[in-house]
This record gives C-alpha cells, structure tokens and sequence, in this order.
C-alpha cells in the first residue's frame, strides 16, 4: 500500500489555500518572468500528499531568460500547435537541444534540461514549504487523523495557451 493509502485530505480548497498557489506562481515569475500562470494537472485530486500543478509559460521568454532560441526542428510544432505545447521539462524545444541520437550528447542535454528545470520545481516547493499556514493545504495518516502534514506542491508540466 502505498502512503497516499492511508492519508487523507479534504479536496475542497478554501480561498486562502487557492491563494497560497498563486502566491508561490506569482513569486516564481518574479524570478522566472516566463511563468504567467497555472493550473490543476489532469488527475490531481487523486493523490493526497502532494498538489500537482502545471505552470503556464511564455516559450519566447524561456528561450530569451535562458539565452537560447527555438530549435528549428521544433518549430513547426511549437508555432502550429493550436492547443498550446507543453513539456514536463523547460528546454526541451530550444536549440540547445541537439536532437541526436548519440547518447553522450543526448545524455548531456537531457542533464541539463533536468537540472534547469528540477532547480525552479524546487524553487516552487520551497516557497510552498514556507507559507503560513492560512494558505496552506495539509494532508493526514488515517492512524493518527490529529497530525497535520502539509503537502508538497510538485509541477508537472509547463504549457502555453
């Protein structure tokens, strides 16, 4: 059984718990000014220890806050997707990206992608560990329904509209 098994949590967020999310996505752009919003990921309310989110972006700005361009293999996808495009990692459509098949390079990249992206989601966490409590979202073991934990908030994706 896995820990989310025995822990509940009650789905209905107040206004204040809402706001606790926005406050940490508005102090994210603040350092990360290619991040304009977010919302619920797909499935979210099936796990209880953690909120998982996905964060709306500007992928010209990703590209100019991290000195890059879009990678033209990728362009016609990112300038044609009428739905938006997304990624679980932030540079994933830039050139940097050397979209080979020679597996030091790829590894290379994908280290990179994976860090760069893995220093904003704990960016995020960080502020989310840090808010008062009023905006905060707690979880509890089914055993001990008196201990609050609070959750972890964990980005998925990253999309534009």
């Amino acid at each position: 059984m896995s820990s989310s098994e025995h822990a509940t949590r009650d789905n209905n967020f107040t206004q204040s718990q809402l706001r606790g999310i926005d406050l940490v996505v508005k102090s994210l752009s603040k350092k990360y000014p290619f991040v304009e919003g977010w919302k619920f990921e797909d499935g979210w309310d099936k796990w209880i220890v953690s909120i998982y989110i996905d964060i709306q972006v500007d992928w010209n700005k990703v590209f100019k806050f991290y000195n890059t361009k879009l990678s033209p293999k990728w362009e016609f996808y990112v300038n044609s997707e009428k739905s938006g495009v997304n990624s679980s990692l932030l540079l994933t459509f830039t050139e940097l990206n050397p979209m080979t098949k020679d597996s030091k390079i790829h590894e290379e990249f994908f280290e990179l992608n994976y860090n760069t992206t893995l220093e904003l989601k704990n960016f995020a966490n960080y502020l989310y560990e840090n808010l008062p409590e009023e905006f905060s979202v707690f979880y509890s073991y089914v055993e001990k329904p008196n201990i609050k934990n609070k959750c972890k908030l964990q980005i998925t994706n990253f999309y534009s509209i």
